[in-house]
């Protein structure tokens, strides 16, 4: 039994994924692709919105209502100041403090290869001028070392480290 439509999202827009869908799916195609001649109800990332948003387009698809709201992180102010002294501790002078938090969501890997986000860090400390503060858990602090290692060094670790 083969699906009746294929949608794929952000992480699934490649090539490859759709030739699969093109394959594997009797009915229709839809959703974000690199390749929209494979698709009937193509779409294009949209790099102007987020992520969220560009997948949430998906609903519109199928017929159904793509509105949903960003999600937001509530915190409370004894965790702003918490965050303002964690800043604080990593600012050298007058910089604007640039605060590298772990790529490692749990899920899929991001698209940035450790070298992307070292130069990235080399830019923001040279260039224009940031400080560097690194925070993670403590299963995290490694992978956040070998990034500052990688960034010739820059910047302050608090990863794993108690707030």
């Amino acid at each position: 039994m083969k699906p009746e439509c294929c949608l794929t999202g952000a992480f699934d827009q490649r090539t490859k994924i759709g030739i699969f869908a093109a394959l594997a799916c009797n009915g229709w195609r839809g959703g974000l692709t690199l390749l929209p001649a494979l698709y009937q109800r193509p779409l294009t990332y949209d790099k102007n919105i987020s992520l969220i948003a560009n997948n949430m387009r998906l609903a519109h698809l199928i017929g159904i209502s793509g509105e949903a709201p960003e999600p937001k992180v509530y915190y409370t102010s004894q965790d702003a100041t918490i965050a303002r002294k964690l800043v604080e501790s990593a600012r050298s002078g007058s910089r604007p403090v640039l605060v590298v938090i772990s790529r490692n969501s749990g899920g899929l890997p991001t698209a940035w290869h450790e070298e992307r986000w070292a130069e990235t860090i080399r830019y923001a400390h040279r260039v224009l001028g940031y400080s560097v503060l690194y925070v993670g858990s403590a299963a995290e602090a490694p992978a956040l070392a070998a990034l500052k290692a990688q960034a010739d060094d820059i910047g302050t670790s608090l990863a794993g480290r108690p707030a």
